[in-house]
């Protein structure tokens, strides 16, 4: 999951957001297992949970994405003001 943090703050998006997104993605997957563990004798019932459940965690993700007030809240992002205070000792 770091590594996905690290993509997401590479490609702009801010530290808290990218580690709520992470957060998230964990909590969506852990349920997915679980139900996916209740097909693992039965192939063709496990394929097609498997792309059901895809299909939830990309609607829950944005469904995320677009109701909370907060996802774009920047509060400790904290490597913001390192940058800002090393550029200023120059």
């Amino acid at each position: 999951m770091r590594l996905g943090v690290d993509v997401l703050v590479k490609l702009g998006v801010r530290k808290y957001s990218a580690v709520r997104a992470s957060q998230n993605f964990i909590k969506y997957d852990e349920a997915a297992s679980r139900e996916l563990a209740r097909h693992r004798y039965d192939q063709s019932d496990y394929i097609f949970t498997a792309r059901e459940q895809i299909q939830i965690q990309e609607q829950m993700l944005n469904k995320d994405r677009e109701e909370i007030p907060n996802i774009n809240d920047h509060a400790w992002d904290s490597d913001l003001f390192e940058e800002k205070s090393d550029s200023g000792k120059n």
